[in-house]
């Protein structure tokens, strides 16, 4: 599978396809892919675990929560996670989350 290869995406952005860049590593059993969702206006990272790779299948997704205003973790189903899996994701969703608001207060201040 190439870096742009159409892929299915679940939840919100349904069965629409995706396309997949270079993953970023982010712990030490995870790495989170970047997706690319046409109709998304944010953006959105598969999940997978280091070692296998399941790109297809993957652990979940990191995606934008409109309701609570910041990007949470969105599981597949019959997922198990530990704790230091779930503290490397959280703290990839604050981080994303940070950035994303600082790219919004830097995009307002030009605008003045």
């Amino acid at each position: 599978m190439d870096s742009r290869t159409p892929v299915p995406v679940i939840g919100n952005a349904g069965s629409i396809p995706a396309l997949r860049t270079n993953s970023t590593d982010a712990g030490e059993w995870i790495r989170f892919v970047p997706l690319y969702v046409p109709r998304l206006k944010t953006e959105c990272w598969k999940v997978i675990e280091k070692d296998k790779g399941d790109f297809e299948t993957g652990l979940g997704e990191v995606r934008w929560y409109g309701k609570w205003r910041q990007y949470a973790f969105f599981p597949m189903p019959n997922t198990v996670f530990e704790r230091q899996c779930l503290r490397d994701i959280a703290n990839f969703c604050e981080a994303k989350t940070r950035e994303r608001r600082q790219a919004r207060r830097d995009a307002a201040a030009k605008k003045e």
